[in-house]
C-alpha cells in the first residue's frame, strides 16, 4: 500500500497523517570532505557549515529531485544523508535510493533496495531516518490491527552507500505507532523516536548498547514529528506548533520550550540537520503536488583569514573542513619542540587551541578518549593523511588512546564522526 492508502486506515488513532512521514539527516559536512559517489559523493554540500543556531531559520527553499515521489499529492517518507547527496524514498512500498554527484547536479536513476521489503512483515512505515553517513536507516510505523496493533522501528544497516542493507529484526513498542525518528550516532545505531496515540504521546531514545530510554523533554506529550541535532542538546518538536527545547549538554536536563514562530505555518516539521542549522520541511501544496524544503538558520559563518604562520604560510583555502580552512583553524599552537602532543579526546576539545597544533616531521600526536562514542577520522587537508578513514571506533573497549605518527610536512584535518560541528582539528606538520 502506498502512503496515502495508508492514512485511511488509521483515522482511529487520533492523529492526522499529512506531514508525518519525511526525517533528514542532512546538514553540516560538505561533499567535498568524501571520496566517491557511491559512498560520500563530492560536491559543494549546499554551502552548509556552522551557523549562528540561536539565529531564526529564513526563507524555505525547494530541495529538487523529489516530484516523481511528491506529484499527485503523494507523501512518501524521505530521508537525506548529512551532505544530501544520498536519499532514500519510501514509496508503493519500496525503498528506492537517489544519489548525485553533488548538490548542483541531479539524482541519478532510483536504485531499488528490495532487502527492505516490509509488505510481508506485516509492518507499516510512516518515517524513516537515514543517518548522517547514509551507512544506516531507522524505519518506524505500526505492525498488527485493531487493538492488537502497536509501534514497530527496524534499523538497516551497510558499510557502502548504493549497497544493500542488512535488516536487524523488528523490534515492536507497547502502545501507539511511532510518528517521528531522528538518527544521531551511527556507530551506535542510537535515534529518538515519538510514539503514542491521540494527545499522549512520548518521546525515547534507542540503541542497542543502552536500550529505549524515555526522554524527559517538556512538551513531548503532544509532540508527533521531531528533529534533533548530533549533540542531542538542541530538539525541534511539532505538534500543534513548533517548539524548540535546549539543553547545555547531553548530560544534562532539558530547559523550557521556546516557540520558533518562524515556522508556525503550513509547512509539516521533518528534521533538524546535525549541527542544528537547517531543517526540512514538507509544504502541503494542493492535491497534485508538495515540495520538499530545505531552511538555514542565521547564515553560515565566514571565518576570518587566518594569519600566516612562522613559515609564512596561509593555511586558509584549502580542503573546506569545516568551514574556512583545514579544521577550522586561525592558528596552531606551536609544539615544534615537542615529540609528542597529546589532546583529551571529546567536547571539551572544541575550545582546546591544541586541537590545532604545529609539529615537526616525525613527531606523534595521542588522541585519548572514548572512540566507541568519538570515533576519530580524517577530515580534509593534505593527502596522504595519517589518520585514518574509515574511523578509529575502538581501541580495547573503547575507552584509550591512539598514537599516530606523522612523517611527512603538510596540514592534516580530522574530527569526530559523530560530532563533526564540534569536535574538529588539524595538524600542521612542518619540516
Amino acid at each position: 500500500m502506498n502512503a496515502r492508502r495508508v492514512v485511511s486506515g488509521l483515522g482511529g488513532l487520533g492523529f492526522t497523517m499529512a506531514g508525518f512521514l519525511v526525517s533528514a539527516s542532512c546538514g553540516g559536512r560538505s561533499g567535498a570532505d568524501t571520496a566517491s559517489v557511491s559512498d560520500g559523493a563530492t560536491g559543494d554540500g549546499a554551502a552548509m557549515g556552522r551557523c549562528d543556531i540561536s539565529a531564526p531559520f529564513g526563507t524555505p527553499v525547494p530541495i529538487p529531485g523529489f516530484d516523481a515521489y511528491l506529484a499527485a499529492g503523494g507523501l512518501p517518507p524521505i530521508s537525506l544523508s548529512e551532505d544530501e547527496l544520498d536519499a532514500l524514498v519510501f514509496s508503493d512500498d519500496k525503498v528506492v535510493e537517489l544519489i548525485r554527484a553533488s548538490t548542483d547536479a541531479p539524482f541519478g536513476n532510483p536504485i531499488e533496495h528490495p532487502e527492505l521489503d516490509f509488505t510481508t512483515m506485516g509492518f507499516t512505515v510512516f518515517v524513516m531516518s537515514l543517518s548522517f553517513d547514509g551507512h544506516a536507516v531507522v524505519f518506524g510505523g505500526i505492525g498488527g490491527r485493531g487493538s492488537d496493533a502497536t509501534g514497530q522501528t527496524a534499523v538497516a544497516t551497510r558499510t557502502t552507500r548504493g549497497q544493500p542493507f542488512a535488516l536487524a529484526p523488528i523490534h515492536r513498542w507497547q502502545g501507539g505507532p511511532v510518528w517521528g525518528v531522528s538518527f544521531v550516532a551511527t556507530t551506535e545505531q542510537a535515534f529518538y523516536a515519538t510514539q503514542g496515540r491521540a494527545n499522549a504521546s512520548a518521546l525515547f531514545r534507542e540503541s542497542p548498547t543502552r536500550g529505549r530510554q524515555r526522554v524527559d523533554v517538556p512538551a513531548a506529550a503532544r509532540a508527533l514529528r521531531l528533529g534533533i541535532n548530533r549533540d542531542e542538546t538542541d530538539l525541534l518538536l511539532q505538534a500543534d506548533s513548533n517548539l524548540r527545547v535546549t539543553r547545555a549538554n547531553a548530560d544534562q536536563a532539558w530547559n523550557a520550550p521556546t516557540a520558533v514562530a518562524e515556522l508556525s505555518s503550513p509547512d509539516m516539521l521533518m528534521g533538524l540537520s546535525p549541527d542544528g542549522c537547517r531543517a526540512y520541511l514538507l509544504r502541503l501544496g494542493s492535491a497534485t503536488h508538495n515540495e520538499l524544503l530545505v531552511t538555514q538558520r542565521g547564515s553560515p559563518t565566514t571565518p576570518a583569514a587566518p594569519p600566516p604562520g612562522p613559515d609564512g604560510v596561509v593555511d586558509a583555502g584549502m580542503d573546506s573542513g569545516i568551514d574556512g580552512g583545514v579544521g577550522d583553524c586561525p592558528t596552531f599552537v606551536d609544539h615544534t619542540n615537542d615529540a609528542n602532543v597529546q589532546l583529551t579526546w571529546d567536547l571539551t576539545v572544541e575550545s582546546n587551541p591544541a586541537r590545532c597544533s604545529m609539529i615537526k616531521a616525525g613527531s606523534t600526536v595521542t588522541w585519548v578518549g572514548n572512540f566507541a562514542n568519538h570515533p576519530l577520522e580524517a577530515r580534509g587537508g593534505d593527502t596522504p593523511n595519517p589518520i585514518p578513514l574509515p574511523p578509529i571506533v575502538d581501541v580495547d573497549g573503547g575507552f584509550m588512546s591512539t598514537t599516530i605518527a606523522f612523517p611527512n610536512a603538510g596540514t592534516f584535518g580530522y574530527d569526530c564522526q559523530n560530532h563533526p560541528a564540534r569536535m574538529f582539528g588539524a595538524i600542521k606538520v612542518v619540516p
